[in-house]
């Protein structure tokens, strides 16, 4: 450690300074200055750490000049241990303390590991400082305070900063904003890698491995400039509960946290985990459907509840027993550009138990890891491609006033080396879909990469090119959503937008802003019956045009059933719902009655405008979500339906010869329902059978009732 001005240990403690305490010392400044404008008059002090939100109270708490360097070699957890004692506390101050980050690899020294990935720019293991003097500004008063630790030793060298400080704090001429750009941001790894870790992750949770695993990869970009004022931008913009920015040597990381680790006040100790999220919007209905739709889903309970059992397991070990409790159980919360569900676990710390030995209980945070979560680092270690850096690790305030503050280090930039890099992942449980926890990580990245003017390289050329084999498609004339109305009522409504948001994103890195109010007036077209509502996306001039249009419907199925013709389709069709329909249009034309069944090799697909199930030797397949095909709203109802009634749906390769030999097929898509398929040259022919109707029947009823049901609802308003 690095101590300067007289500061040290006092003989034989872990204390500072001489044996006696220092004195907390607090004054009024009458300074008419906001928080965003004091910290860039402080860019240039040594050690900047600003921390705004909830940290301590409400306000935000600028530190610089530490008394003390620690070394990255030395065990953060130990360091956090070595403090003042001090007397004078007061309610709302915090004096100053130890601040900093705590990378996710200090997880090494409290476990013992496997080797981690590569790292791709190595950052030290923390970065914890400890300041006896800062700048407190109080939301609630609007009032500036400075607080200090006062030792004899340390008087003149406080006094002197805060003089200095003022001094420029007060000078008509302060620092402006000042500039930064950021590159269009990648992924690495690619998109397909993710999605295979997060497929071998559920092979874990399959075989008893693991409950949940946290599954991450990185974006990154190239940065010049400031990395301040990206900081005070993108704090400006998502008002986040734990933003922190830390500047060192080595670079700087600017945090928009909305997840607090741990927070101890005296003897009791609060965790709040995240687990579960959507993505908002900016009409009012649509939004509330999807907060809704996320405070019921099975799915994101079963993954917060698992990461509340571990984090109270993790209590457990340095809390009085019988002291531990849930006191907030799966509430939805509105943060930046999405809902999360958040739980809040409290306990009461047992006697001789520091700030050290509480986080070295606890770390890293449940909810990025996993459950168990020893196993889950295990994985973690073998399937991300590269190793986490400040990223899942925790920013700590920990003050002999104020207690302990830490956050968990999501939604967060890492800059060093003319880069800018950023974590996104999720927590992957059995029921996961690899597709969906890849479009759950662009909805978190997209709300924090907006706030500072950034976005995501397409993956995908927007230029007119062939997909491999015998169909193109011109990728630049947009996507599209087609989905059924009964009644007015349009049919699952949420997923559809849900899928054209996310598609949309991947391809312009932007959300579509569609209102309901335009839907409703699209829909007011239609009369009584079935209908059909039909969205289009495509991007005009560099901005983003939306259109609508709805008309009835009158889809008869075929008694005879639906005749199809294999094609041969490399690559398929991909992940989006493409407008440029042409070269399907084209095929259909070609083979007169018959509907294109696109292979790839001997996999089979999808047909051209609907997914494909197949029953055989008494299971029901259907293709995987891998890439190649459409991730259909009906195929996901149909697999819900069935499986809530105890019929067993397998999602993986459909192969031709298993085709051959299936009893039953059926096509699923929003406008046609459940079709029989009764043949398809070359392949075989088939016949209406149990699987099929009961698949009819289910969704039928389904859809029934989710128009009844919205019906009583607006009745009741």
């Amino acid at each position: 450690m690095h101590f300067r001005d007289g500061a040290k240990f006092a003989k034989g403690t872990d204390q500072f300074g001489p044996s006696e305490p220092a004195q907390l010392h607090l004054e009024r400044l009458d300074l008419g200055l906001k928080p965003d404008e004091v910290a860039r008059s402080l860019a240039d002090e040594e050690g900047l750490c600003v921390l705004m939100g909830e940290w301590s109270g409400s306000g935000a708490i600028i530190a610089w000049d530490p008394v003390l360097d620690s070394q990255a070699v030395e065990d953060p957890f130990s360091i956090l241990d070595k403090t003042q004692v001090v007397l004078g506390k007061q309610h709302g101050a915090v004096g100053g303390g130890w601040i900093g980050h705590i990378a996710y690899q200090a997880g090494q020294l409290i476990e013992e590991l496997p080797p981690q990935p590569k790292t791709v720019i190595p950052l030290p293991l923390h970065s914890l400082n400890y300041y006896d003097h800062l700048l407190r500004f109080d939301d609630p008063t609007q009032a500036w305070y400075f607080e200090a630790l006062l030792t004899p030793a340390r008087r003149d060298a406080i006094f002197h900063s805060r003089d200095s400080v003022l001094a420029n704090l007060r000078l008509p001429n302060r620092p402006t904003r000042s500039n930064f750009e950021v590159g269009d941001f990648i992924a690495t790894p690619t998109r397909d890698f993710h999605i295979d870790s997060v497929r071998r992750a559920i092979e874990y949770i399959g075989s008893g491995d693991i409950f949940q695993a946290n599954i991450t990869h990185r974006i990154e970009a190239e940065f010049e400039g400031s990395p301040l004022e990206l900081f005070l931008q993108g704090e400006q913009n998502l008002n986040p509960a734990f933003a922190a920015f830390i500047s060192r040597s080595w670079g700087a990381v600017a945090s928009f946290s909305p997840e607090l680790f741990i927070k101890r006040n005296d003897r009791t100790v609060i965790t709040s985990p995240i687990k579960g999220t959507a993505a908002r919007n900016s009409d009012p209905v649509i939004d509330e459907l999807a907060r809704r739709d996320l405070s019921l889903s099975e799915k994101n309970r079963a993954e917060n509840l698992m990461i509340v059992d571990l984090m109270r397991n993790d209590f457990g070990r340095v809390c009085n027993p019988g002291s531990i409790r849930v006191d907030n159980l799966f509430d939805v919360v509105a943060m930046a550009g999405v809902w999360h569900m958040v739980s809040t676990v409290t306990g009461e710390l047992s006697d001789g138990i520091t700030d050290g030995g509480l986080l070295s209980a606890t770390f890293p945070p449940g909810s990025v890891t996993g459950a168990p979560k020893l196993r889950a680092q295990e994985i973690i270690s073998e399937l991300e491609h590269s190793a986490r850096e400040v990223y899942t690790g925790s920013i700590v305030l920990a003050s002999p006033v104020s207690g302990l503050s830490s956050s968990v280090v999501i939604r967060t930039f890492e800059i060093a080396n003319g880069k800018i890099w950023c974590g996104i992942g999720g927590g992957i449980v059995a029921d996961s879909d690899p597709e969906d926890e890849y479009q759950e990580c662009q909805v978190k990245a997209g709300p924090i990469l907006a706030a500072i003017g950034a976005k995501m390289s397409p993956p995908v050329r927007l230029s007119g090119s062939p997909l491999r084999g015998s169909i193109s498609i011109d990728r630049t004339a947009g996507v599209f959503e087609t989905l059924g109305t009964l009644n007015g009522v349009p049919l699952d409504l949420d997923a559809h937008l849900n899928r054209l948001a996310m598609s949309v994103f991947s391809l312009y890195g932007e959300f579509p802003p569609i209102r309901l109010a335009a839907i409703q007036n699209s829909l007011a077209e239609v009369p009584q019956g079935r209908g059909r509502l039909r969205i289009v996306v495509r991007k005009v001039e560099g901005e983003l045009e939306i259109s609508m249009s709805c008309a009835p419907l009158d889809l008869k199925p075929s008694d005879e059933g639906i005749s199809m013709v294999p094609i041969q389709a490399p690559g398929g069709l991909g992940k989006h719902k493409w407008l440029d329909r042409r070269a399907i249009d084209d095929l259909a034309i070609k083979n007169p009655g018959f509907v294109p069944l696109l292979l790839d090799g001997d996999k089979v697909l999808e047909a051209s405008r609907s997914n494909i199930f197949a029953v055989c030797d008494e299971e029901i397949l259907t293709p995987a979500l891998d890439g190649r095909i459409l991730a259909g709203i009906t195929r996901a109802r149909v697999i819900k339906l069935l499986s809530s009634i105890g019929e067993r749906v397998i999602e993986a390769d459909l192969t031709v010869d298993q085709l051959k030999r299936a009893s039953e097929v059926f096509l699923t898509n929003s406008l046609r329902s459940v079709e029989t398929v009764n043949s398809c040259e070359e392949l075989g022919y088939w016949s209406s059978g149990p699987i099929t109707s009961l698949a009819r029947k289910l969704l039928d009823h389904h859809y029934r009732l989710q128009v009844e049901n919205l019906m009583m609802h607006q009745d009741g308003a």
